[in-house]
C-alpha cells in the first residue's frame, strides 16, 4: 500500500512518529525542527544521516554530536548526495523532495 502525501507533509511525519520506536533519517539538510523535536522528546531510537555544510547550522550539529554521537552520520559538502528519506519502525518509508527542516516540511 502506498499514500501520495502533497500537502501537510509535516503533519503527517508527526503523526507516525508520534508512535514510532524507530526513525531513519537521511536529509542533505538537517536544522531544528519540529519533527526533531518529537523524536527527542520521546527519546525515540534514530539513525540520522546529514550533509556537513553551511545549511545544517553549527550549533544544530554540536548538539547532535555532542547528545547522540552514535546516531548521527554525516558527510562532506563536497559530496553529490541529495536524497531525502524517512524510514518509520520499518514499516513506513517517505521518499521526496522535502528537506527535514521546517522549512522543508511545513511551507
Amino acid at each position: 500500500m502506498y499514500k501520495v502525501l502533497s500537502e501537510n507533509i509535516g503533519e503527517e511525519i508527526e503523526k507516525l512518529i508520534s508512535k514510532a520506536m524507530s526513525v531513519s533519517i537521511c536529509s542533505p539538510f538537517i536544522s531544528e525542527s519540529k519533527v526533531m523535536e518529537i523524536v527527542e522528546k520521546r527519546h525515540i531510537d534514530f539513525k540520522l544521516v546529514f550533509k556537513l555544510c553551511k545549511q545544517s547550522p553549527d550549533s544544530v550539529v554540536m548538539h547532535l554530536a555532542k547528545d547522540y554521537p552514535n546516531q548521527i552520520h554525516f558527510y562532506l559538502d563536497g559530496d553529490n548526495f541529495h536524497s531525502k528519506m524517512i524510514i518509520i519502525d520499518d514499516q513506513f518509508i517517505i521518499v521526496g523532495s522535502s528537506n527535514f527542516t521546517n522549512g522543508g516540511l511545513y511551507q
